[in-house]
């Protein structure tokens, strides 16, 4: 039966309709592979092995569990990663990166009859939450069927963390039930504990990002690509990441005349 979740987000999409839709349509998103986004797709094929499903949002996400596969892969006794993304540029970059090592899926819609089709398809053991998303109808689906949710790489920034401390008894029921939370850094850590982690599930282990960190004196392909950007190798270079608009001039008016700099937007 749905639940009245499902209702609620229902009425939701209807009443946003006139600002998302013309934005999917104007970005091309209107295009994305709309059996996945309810569940829809190929069985996953029985395996001896424990089997985790980890949920990636993005590209970022998707980056951060790298060295997580490979490791899942040479365990005792040996784990079979499947990756789940949601975004199209995340499932994207998550076919390039893992393509000949595990299966890549869509994460549907939190509708309960879209997170039934997944787990159905992937009959996961245990489901890896990369960072955090926490999806409803997900959860409550997963703890019908026993199956246990973890968060790794955790991150709760204070504007989420305020947010969920607004839902109260709701946050508690999001966050109790889960069976580990590998967080950051202990800021992090301490959220997770407020919202309803029991403390003796909640562990400090580090951005799994810098694990995915390359450091060598040569790139391959480095040449092509400077040449592709217009960038000068023999000048210093200033990289800003996740940039928005106003601070692009703010970084181009702070660098010296000899400095070049390379804006990376947020969106």
């Amino acid at each position: 039966m749905p639940r009245p979740l499902d209702f609620a987000y229902l009425i939701g999409a209807v009443a946003a309709s006139p600002v998302w839709v013309p934005r999917m349509i104007r970005t091309g998103k209107h295009q994305t592979d709309w059996p996945a986004r309810f569940g829809r797709g190929e069985d996953l094929p029985p395996t001896e092995r424990p089997r985790v499903l980890l949920h990636a949002v993005s590209v970022g996400e998707v980056n951060a569990i790298d060295l997580l596969v490979d490791d899942l892969e040479k365990s005792s006794p040996s784990i079979e990663p499947v990756v789940a993304t949601m975004t199209d540029t995340g499932y994207d970059r998550a076919r390039q990166l893992f393509h000949e090592r595990c299966r890549v899926v869509r994460f549907p819609f939190d509708t309960s009859k879209s997170v039934r089709r997944l787990l159905d398809r992937v009959r996961p053991d245990a489901v890896g939450l990369v960072e955090l998303e926490l999806w409803p109808n997900f959860l409550a689906e997963c703890r019908r069927r026993d199956i246990p949710v973890a968060v790794v790489n955790g991150r709760l920034s204070e504007r989420s963390f305020g947010r969920y401390r607004r839902l109260g008894p709701v946050a508690r029921w999001l966050f109790d039930p889960l069976a580990a939370v590998a967080a950051q850094d202990e800021t992090y850590a301490e959220r997770f504990r407020t919202l309803g982690v029991p403390p003796d599930r909640v562990t400090v282990t580090g951005s799994m990002k810098w694990d995915t960190a390359r450091i060598a004196d040569e790139v391959p392909e480095a040449s092509a690509l400077a040449d592709e950007l217009g960038i000068d190798r023999s000048r210093p270079l200033v990289v800003a990441g996740s940039t928005a608009p106003g601070e692009h001039l703010l970084l181009r008016e702070a660098m010296p005349p000899e400095v070049q700099l390379l804006c990376a937007p947020r969106k």
